[in-house]
């Protein structure tokens, strides 16, 4: 396949990446929108899982677009790492509710510690970055000072609890839901349960309760680091063009997209709207035909097309957040014809080898795309498989393996501080991908 992306950051084009070509993006609407919330901002937060009932709350806070904390169980996030990858993925926070769920005020302080730590270990094999936040379960622990907060800091953890519990993993629906409403304040952390057997009960409860919180003024944020409740972010009329990463460029208008089959201008050969302002535009090969057709990236949907023209989406999937910082991907990561997604969250990559969100199979850290670094994607050994590199300044970085690590080749090849767009791709039609730059007024 061919590879080609670029970058724009106005004032200054700038320059570009991957296998995906991105093309258009207007700043994305966020979860909630912190000035539109009279009465202050809560947090929903849910113990006990990744579950059998976990699927379906995403499902409810991705439609009603509310973020939420889930505090996992170690043990259950081994058995479904793959929700704990789509928890992050699709903006939620993830915190540590120990190992076993056992009741850390019996154990020892290395005990304590080998639970917290069993549990960090399980969220970043799943593909997340958790929180330092312990909920201990039952919310017993002895105090600041005490065997649970000590063995807990002793890992970098601190303690969080809850403000209130409507003890949901007992009610019906409707008990829920009033319980919820009628214990709302500012900064309040509600306790509820996606990994209890009682979890269908909350998941009725969940919209009435989203809409309750809404129409009394609240909105819904997320824990930060320290636990507190963090605000959401600004929403699209209040965001400046620069909330997402700059390496994903800022430009208006209705994505049309003007085909051409040779190389050579002219008139396009394929010409056709797919997507709306707003979307990040994308390309690549996802049915494995040897052709590349479109795809858009909407916040961290990526509705995709195996055809040339518009119409519904072929596949459609969450993966990664745009609208945050991530920047979209797409290559062949292992070798079988198809290109599937991939995001690069500051200097982290984190690959999947299927059509479909989920925790990522290859997770690795090349360059610091937060310093500048411009990530790209190409096949440069002509193996079949795409790998990273990365262009810092006008020097280019690329590795043959999907790891960090010392780059296979090193070169330097165009100027970033003029403005020139980088691209690559196999221009000889040999297999391998090599540089490419596009040079403003020549």
């Amino acid at each position: 396949m061919s590879n080609q992306s670029m970058r724009t950051s106005p004032p200054t084009l700038q320059l570009a990446f991957g296998a995906a070509l991105v093309l258009a993006l207007l700043p994305a609407t966020g979860l909630e929108a912190a000035s539109h919330c009279p009465s202050g901002t809560v947090a929903l937060t849910f113990d006990d899982g990744p579950g059998e009932h976990t699927p379906a709350v995403l499902d409810t806070l991705a439609a009603e677009g509310v973020p939420a904390t889930f505090f996992v169980l170690g043990r259950n996030v081994d058995l479904r790492p793959w929700l704990v990858g789509r928890a992050a993925d699709e903006g939620h926070a993830v915190a540590n509710h120990s190992y076993t769920h056992s009741d850390l005020e019996e154990l020892s302080e290395d005990e304590i510690r080998e639970e917290v730590l069993g549990t960090d270990r399980a969220i970043r094999d799943a593909g997340a970055v958790p929180l330092p936040l312990l909920r201990p379960p039952y919310g017993h622990w002895d105090g600041p000072g005490g065997k649970v907060a000590t063995a807990a800091a002793s890992v970098g953890y601190s303690i969080v609890t809850w403000t209130y519990s409507p003890t949901d993993y007992l009610a019906d629906a409707d008990a829920i839901r009033s319980r919820v409403l009628a214990n709302l304040h500012p900064d309040a952390i509600i306790l509820l349960h996606d990994g209890s057997s009682n979890a269908p009960e909350l998941i009725s409860a969940l919209p009435e309760i989203i809409d309750g919180a809404r129409e009394q003024g609240y909105c819904f944020g997320v824990l930060d680091e320290h636990g507190d409740v963090s605000p959401p972010p600004p929403r699209e009329d209040e965001q400046p063009n620069d909330t997402h990463h700059p390496a994903v460029p800022v430009v208006g208008g209705t994505p049309t997209w003007l085909l051409r089959d040779v190389l050579a201008g002219g008139s396009p050969d394929h010409r056709f709207v797919y997507g709306r302002a707003g979307d990040v535009a994308i390309r690549c090969d996802w049915n494995g035909d040897g052709r590349d057709t479109p795809g858009i990236v909407r916040d961290g949907t990526w509705p995709l097309r195996e055809g040339l023209a518009g119409g519904a989406a072929d596949h459609s999937f969450v993966y990664g957040r745009v609208d945050r910082g991530d920047i979209p991907i797409c290559g062949d990561w292992n070798g079988d014809g198809r290109d599937t997604p991939g995001i690069v969250r500051d200097g982290t990559w984190h690959l999947r080898e299927r059509l479909a969100g989920g925790a990522a199979d290859h997770t690795f850290v090349y360059g610091r795309v937060d310093r500048g670094d411009l990530p790209v994607v190409g096949d440069w050994n002509g193996d079949g498989r795409d790998t990273p590199g990365i262009v810092r300044d006008g020097t280019w970085h690329l590795r043959e393996g999907l790891a960090g690590g010392a780059a296979d080749h090193t070169f330097v090849y165009g100027r970033v501080d003029r403005g020139e767009v980088f691209l690559a791709g196999d221009w000889n039609r040999d297999g391998r991908d090599t540089p490419g730059i596009v040079r403003p007024d020549g």
